[in-house]
């Protein structure tokens, strides 16, 4: 029956959020002793789905013992390993890869050593790196492949750039290169990125040469730039192109950041101001801090700074080039304000006063002016939630959050939510409670209370809910649709007494017949998440029963809902008969096997109902 249940089709980003995670979380409850075994394809599934928390929670009581099964364990553990290392958790790998059993079979202790190199390397420690690697490269029996040999000497010339050692990691460098020769492109692309960290760009651009693929591309522009072998101006065209892709064939995130850098860096080289800040504008767009997208490798960065220090000081330089060129003298807050407020003057310079005033303005007043209109500013650009937000939530900058002027905050908190960092956004609203200026207030109380309740303080979201409820009586669909969010929302986090709160509040605002039948249906789930069957069974028919009949679409969905919560309670009987009005209208063969699957689970039961 699940073609016919209802769809919450105005759940936003971060409902999907909680409700997977609720999800989850509910599969991890359920991995007790009755749960099924998990199969190594399940949980790399799991991992690739971005829960390798979960993944590991599975894998690690997963499989025989090694005495039991060595082959089987040794599988086990390589996926345990690798699992340890693709979240990161470089202490909990290095300590379990010092204590192998002697059962291990020589693979695995070859792939531990490599990734005990890699844990000692994360964790600051490149000598201790080295010795391992040298190990491996010079302690087999026989030849590693050439792919796997080519890693192992990135991670030694990656030690020694970890200690400052340019001239031996150049050195690695070149070894790596004879061992490379024309093949293996990721290598030869990931050796490239590291001899652009160190300065050599002549020896990255003779390595990337006749190479494919967007990162080739990416780095083979910054290292001609670099070189002089293309002008600035050509450079920062194609290199904004990539960064500007979109659709299929669009580079990652982290990739279109790199791209939007070279082309800052090209433009700065070109004298281009403007350019540059809009390049590095758009380069922390695409791959804000707060989150949002798969992280790179660990490795020598090409750039000096990160994108969002990078901006911040062209923005300061370009901010006091031109009040200098003006002959404005700092502590003239006027008069910088003024300046920022010329339409004559690029868009990218007038944003780069504004910064400058937002942070070093001596007045509180034009600081916090100035904030509001470069968040206004900043929004209006391509990704501009996700730029005002990297900006603002800025820690070095800005620590506290509560000092920035509500509208801003306002921003702010929107950005956070859309990366999924409910507890920063309940940060920066604290005690905020009246809307910003020019900010709808009935909008504004929604999205705290949905702060709150994603926030783990349900309660009081419910009541600001309640409380708004009872102001404002007319709830137009779509906001009334903006209010189920949050309901479901507190559904997500388990809040169920808190969300039928609200949806018994609700029901004298609902403002069409359709939104009203799902009314019911919603609250059927909360009774239902409480154990409370017969509750449950009771609004799945008030739901299905509110049109004529009770069998159209949606009401088949709340009736088949309503005979599970019937027969959990115990009342075999009613569930029967909800089955079989079902099954007189079902026509599809699939569904009415399910249906016959569940009167057979009901017995005599299901016989007997008329």
């Amino acid at each position: 029956m699940d073609a016919l249940l209802p769809q919450r089709a105005h759940v936003g980003r971060l409902s999907r959020i909680g409700l997977l995670a609720a999800a989850l979380a509910g599969a991890a409850h359920a991995a007790g002793p009755h749960a099924a075994a998990p199969t190594p394809e399940e949980v790399r599934a799991l991992a690739r789905a971005g829960a390798p928390g979960l993944a590991l929670r599975l894998a690690e009581g997963a499989g025989p013992t090694a005495a039991e099964d060595p082959g089987r364990w040794a599988a086990w553990e390589a996926l345990r390993l690798e699992l340890l290392a693709a979240a990161g958790r470089w202490e909990a790998l290095a300590a379990r890869t010092a204590a192998l059993p002697r059962a291990a079979p020589p693979g695995l202790r070859t792939r531990a050593l490599a990734l005990r190199a890699r844990a000692m390397l994360a964790l600051g420690r490149p000598a201790a790196a080295r010795a391992l690697l040298r190990r491996l490269i010079w302690g087999g029996e026989a030849p590693p492949p050439s792919d796997v040999l080519a890693a192992w000497r990135r991670l030694v010339a990656q030690s020694y750039a970890a200690e400052g050692l340019r001239e031996a990691a150049a050195v690695a460098l070149r070894r790596l290169r004879q061992d490379l020769g024309p093949g293996d492109a990721l290598a030869r692309t990931a050796a490239a990125r590291l001899l652009l960290a160190l300065g050599q760009p002549t020896e990255a651009l003779e390595l990337l040469a006749g190479l494919e693929g967007l990162e080739a591309r990416v780095w083979r522009l910054l290292a001609a730039l670099r070189s002089g072998g293309e002008p600035p101006k050509g450079v920062a065209r194609a290199a904004a192109a990539l960064g500007a892709r979109a659709g299929e064939g669009a580079p990652p995130a982290w990739l279109r950041q790199a791209a939007w850098r070279v082309a800052a860096e090209a433009a700065a080289r070109a004298g281009d101001t403007p350019a540059r800040l809009r390049a590095l504008e758009a380069a922390l767009a695409a791959w804000p801090p707060l989150g949002g997208g798969k992280r790179r490798a660990a490795g020598p960065d090409p750039f000096p700074m990160g994108v969002r220090a990078t901006l911040w000081a062209a923005w300061r330089e370009a901010a006091e080039r031109e009040a200098n060129a003006r002959g404005l003298l700092v502590g003239d807050d006027a008069a910088w304000l003024a300046l920022a407020r010329q339409r004559r003057l690029a868009p990218e310079l007038r944003r780069a006063l504004l910064a400058w005033l937002a942070r070093h303005a001596t007045g509180e007043a034009v600081r916090a002016a100035a904030a509001e209109a470069l968040a206004v500013a900043l929004a209006g650009l391509p990704g501009g939630t996700a730029l005002a937000g990297a900006v603002f939530l800025d820690p070095r900058r800005f620590p506290d959050p509560a000092s920035l002027p509500p509208a801003v905050r306002y921003r702010a908190a929107e950005a956070a939510l859309a990366a999924g960092r409910v507890d920063l956004a309940s940060r920066v609203l604290a005690g905020l409670e009246a809307p910003p200026p020019g900010v709808d207030p009935v909008d504004w109380r929604l999205q705290r209370a949905r702060v709150l309740a994603l926030g783990g303080r349900p309660a009081e979201g419910a009541a600001a809910l309640r409380a708004l409820l009872g102001l404002v009586r007319d709830w137009p669909p779509a906001r009334y649709d903006r209010l189920m969010q949050v309901v479901f929302d507190l559904q997500a986090a388990g809040a169920h007494r808190e969300a039928l709160s609200v949806l018994e509040a609700a029901g004298s605002r609902v403002p069409d017949r359709r939104r009203a039948r799902e009314r019911w249906y919603w609250m059927a789930d909360s009774w239902k998440a409480l154990g409370e069957h017969l509750e449950a069974a009771r609004h799945y028919l008030r739901s299905a029963l509110a049109a004529a009949g009770g069998l159209d679409p949606w009401g088949r969905s709340a009736r088949f809902r309503a005979a599970e919560a019937l027969a959990a309670a115990g009342l075999r009987e009613d569930a029967a008969r909800q089955y079989r009005a079902l099954l007189a209208v079902t026509k599809e063969p699939a569904r009415r096997a399910l249906l016959a699957q569940a009167l057979a689970r009901l017995g005599a039961a299901g016989e007997a109902a008329p």
